[in-house]
């Protein structure tokens, strides 16, 4: 203690017990003497340009000596080595030439080597930092210290960002009318090249144009081929495209956007018309992700309780235009497909299933679709295949350039199946197949006679 300050004894403080600088204690600055308040910022000094670009010249020419003193020492030829020293002198010029900033920068691997009298160098190695942190930052190329503050600057900014922003809509707003008027013209021009060009043929996927979940064959694809020369032709199946495609894509052929003159991957909820990809939508953004959890859980627990001959994972799968629900999974084999199909028929688990979701959920607005051979779909109202005609209805074309004949062909064509809407559907002539074969048999009937 002294003079009264301090502790009466160290012990248990911690301290030797005098008193100390608080060293922990800010004072405040000085104040800044008169009119320096709006004093620009410190520059940064720039690196010359010419003493970096005659730092990479020595370079070149270091790299030069060392080359000719490992051929000196390999005993070769005075003029071999001259003309490869030569030859390498005039490839580095000519990098360095043909791309400047990139050699004049040098990078941060070799700003670690440099010397430090290597000021310009050092120089440049940190601008090409700054550089880099700035973009990382998204700092503005032309940004000073205190215009953040600046309410005037920054509402001049923000007024001209709308404005851009507005631009840019606008924008792809008019490419996406022309894309469309494009497409509408194409398809127009392409139709009137068919033999029968007023006539549109949809087909279903799995049973119809490949077995199910395999793939199509050599002589669908010649049929579909013969088909297209005469009408418009388009798949619709409720599987993905990516689905789709393992099953229609065989090796060394067009993609199947440009096979087909319409591509509808679930239901049309994905569409491509002459190869290119039109508007889509989206089961999740529709239902809510709280019912949609509430719905699959119900689903998964219904599962659970099933007792089938075989159980193969993947029983809930998420579409982007709906949700198709397997009892066994879709991981099952092609045998097990085949018995479970046989064992469906029998005791009506899929049909079964549906109408304890039907129960369940009475005011979701879901459509049931018994398809394929081990699941059903699942879709918002008016979601099922039919949604697909939205894609061809073409508003504004004059009658004679509009269809004259819709037809689909599909094998689940009955009440509940996954073909049904659209099979009955008043503007579109249906036909009912039992197997590609058959498919391919009523084609040569109706149009390749």
């Amino acid at each position: 203690m002294y003079n009264g300050i301090g502790l009466q004894t160290a012990r248990g403080s911690g301290t030797n017990g005098y008193v100390q600088r608080n060293l922990s204690h800010l004072r405040p600055r000085d104040p800044l003497p008169a009119g320096r308040e709006k004093e620009a910022p410190p520059r940064h000094t720039q690196p010359d340009a010419q003493i970096v670009a005659h730092e990479q010249r020595r370079k070149i020419e270091i790299q030069c000596i060392e080359l000719q003193d490992e051929l000196e020492e390999k005993g070769l030829p005075e003029d071999e080595i001259q003309q490869r020293v030569a030859s390498l002198r005039q490839s580095l010029r000519a990098r360095l030439e043909a791309a400047p900033n990139r050699f004049a920068k040098p990078t941060h691997a070799e700003a670690k080597q440099l010397r430090p009298s290597d000021t310009h160098m050092r120089g440049a190695a940190k601008e090409v930092e700054s550089q880099k942190m700035q973009r990382a930052l998204r700092i503005r190329p032309d940004y000073e210290e205190g215009q953040a503050f600046d309410h005037e600057l920054q509402e001049q900014r923000r007024m001209q960002r709308i404005e851009e922003r507005e631009q840019r809509r606008e924008e792809t707003r008019r490419l996406r009318e022309e894309r469309a008027s494009r497409l509408a013209e194409d398809e127009r021009s392409a139709r009137r090249q068919r033999k029968q060009p007023g006539i549109l043929c949809l087909f279903d996927v799995d049973g119809t144009l490949t077995p199910a979940r395999q793939q199509v064959s050599d002589a669908m694809l010649e049929t579909l081929r013969a088909l297209r020369e005469q009408v418009v032709i388009g798949f619709v199946g409720g599987s993905d495209l990516s689905k789709i495609r393992e099953q229609l894509q065989l090796p060394g052929h067009p993609d199947i956007t440009m096979q087909f003159d319409y591509g509808f991957a679930e239901n049309g909820l994905t569409a491509y018309r002459m190869g290119e990809q039109l508007p889509s939508q989206s089961f999740i953004n529709w239902l809510g992700e709280e019912k949609y959890k509430k719905f699959v859980k119900f689903a998964l627990a219904y599962i659970a309780k099933l007792d089938v001959p075989v159980m193969r994972g993947t029983f809930v799968e998420f579409r982007r235009g709906m949700v198709n629900i397997s009892p066994i999974g879709r991981n099952a084999s092609i045998q097990e497909r085949h018995e479970f199909e046989v064992y469906d028929k029998e005791h009506s688990i899929r049909a079964k299933f549906v109408d304890a979701l039907k129960s369940e959920f009475p005011d979701y607005g879901l459509t049931y679709s018994i398809g394929g051979q081990i699941s059903f779909d699942v879709f918002p109202a008016g979601w099922d295949k039919t949604y697909a005609l939205n894609h061809v209805n073409e508003k504004g074309i004059s009658l004679q350039d509009g269809w004259k004949e819709i037809h689909f062909f599909g094998d689940k064509t009955f009440p509940g199946g996954n073909d049904y809407e659209i099979f009955t559907h008043p503007g579109v002539i249906g036909h009912t197949v039992t197997s590609p074969e058959d498919t391919m048999q009523q084609l040569r009937t109706l149009f390749l006679h």
